[in-house]
């Protein structure tokens, strides 16, 4: 099964960077032989399209401790940096993206599986906005 969410997403997902929990093995996203794997997918954070070194995308092998297969992913969105903390951060990623719209500021959850998601639960989700930094 495969899911994820959009962080920092303009309306109609013109821009949007894909935090992506993909488990199949040989799948383009997790490359061959990788096995479960968390991707931070960037072609399309910014429509900037001079920002060609945004294109990529990064990877965390995921590694559970025995028969458990609960993902538990901590997830820090700023204005143009995204850290991702894979189960009490084992593994993380750290990024940065520049959106150019200022309405890219929307979460959503998907399904990459064409609503084949028979083994995935989302148990909860919190979310927090921050107050800016007052800095006298």
């Amino acid at each position: 099964a495969s899911f994820g969410l959009y962080v920092l997403a303009s309306t109609g997902g013109r821009e949007r960077t894909g935090i992506l929990y993909v488990f199949d093995h040989g799948s383009v996203a997790a490359g061959p032989g990788r096995g479960p794997t968390i991707a931070v997918e960037r072609a399309l954070s910014t429509i900037n399209t001079h920002d060609d070194a945004e294109r990529y995308a990064e990877f965390a092998s995921v590694a559970f401790q025995g028969t458990e297969r609960r993902l538990d992913l901590r997830i820090v969105v700023d204005t143009s940096v995204i850290e991702v903390f894979v189960n009490g951060g084992r593994q993380s990623i750290t990024t940065r993206v520049y959106p150019e719209l200022a309405a890219s500021d929307r979460v959503a959850i998907v399904s990459l599986d064409h609503g084949d998601n028979t083994g995935v639960r989302l148990l909860s989700m919190d979310v927090w906005s921050l107050f800016d930094a007052i800095i006298d």
